[in-house]
């Protein structure tokens, strides 16, 4: 019995080692993409794309024995490629992530039967909606370019933002826009991690003697379950308003975990208030 217990408890780990990598390597070469799109932005402003036509210039007068133009473009293309390279690995590690988390959750579903554990099932959504949130928080949500196409020039970049829950946080206080930081650091970050603690206390079953005062707090919290949702859309609606007329939006990783996170949320909540003691759930999964 001990041996049993210790290889499933070798195996949880691994799982979860595994998993907990595929999300660091997605906010890495998310990172990354975003890093390698701003120096693309940079070369692409009004003093690039000027550095840019000069240089062309130079290059058409000294009949190509200056190549500055030519250096600049391939370089310039690389970038792009490489840019384009680390988004493609953000989504081949998401999609590991899912495909494993899918996977384990469904094989802990069954488990949950064999075992007459309902717990152990929700015990599982918590820690793979936890790792979500984790990548919801840190990798890029949005991206927003603003151009124009000039005369000569060609396309000039004259905006580029790329954001992550955190580092929208960051911009506006930054900014000198507390209030707003406030709201988005409360209900996107500390309400969530306190929900996610507190209902990991009812699932692992820490402190009995404090679980009747964790379940009417997570049913208070329970209240807000959709106010990391409307934190989220306020916070592209903000990056979307300062726009020109030219503008490129596109939704990055971070935005598809920071909703998986949501959902799973939403159901390891409602899992833990379903019965009023918090102690039974498997009216939730029989």
């Amino acid at each position: 019995m001990n041996r049993n217990r210790s290889i499933w408890l070798l195996v949880n780990f691994t799982v979860y080692l595994f998993l907990t990598a595929a999300a660091l390597f997605v906010c890495k070469h998310s990172q990354n993409s975003i890093d390698l799109n701003t120096q693309i932005a940079a070369a692409m402003d009004m003093e690039g794309r000027t550095d840019l036509a000069i240089a062309e210039i130079l290059e058409t007068i000294s009949l190509s024995l200056y190549e500055g133009a030519t250096d600049r473009v391939e370089k310039h293309k690389q970038i792009i490629e490489k840019a384009a390279a680390e988004k493609k690995k953000a989504q081949y590690f998401s999609l590991i992530f899912f495909f494993t988390a899918v996977n384990w959750l469904i094989i802990q579903f069954f488990l949950s039967h064999k075992k007459a554990d309902p717990n152990r099932f929700w015990r599982h959504i918590l820690l793979v909606s936890i790792l979500c949130l984790i990548v919801g928080l840190i990798a890029p949500m949005m991206q927003m370019t603003a151009y124009k196409e000039l005369p000569v020039l060609g396309e000039v970049v004259f905006k580029y933002e790329a954001k992550s829950i955190f580092s929208t946080v960051q911009s506006l206080a930054l900014k000198g826009s507390f209030m707003i930081a406030g709201l988005i650091t409360l209900f996107s970050i500390f309400t969530p991690l306190l929900k996610m603690s507190v209902v990991g206390m009812n699932l692992f079953n820490v402190a009995p003697s404090l679980h009747k005062k964790a379940h009417n707090l997570i049913h208070l919290l329970g209240k807000w379950s959709m106010a990391d949702v409307f934190v989220v859309a306020i916070m592209i609606s903000i990056f979307a308003l300062d726009t020109q007329d030219f503008t490129r939006a596109e939704t990055e990783i971070g935005v598809y975990f920071f909703i998986v996170y949501c959902l799973l949320s939403l159901l390891v909540t409602h899992a833990v208030l379903k019965e009023p003691d918090g102690d039974n759930y498997k009216n939730l999964i029989s």
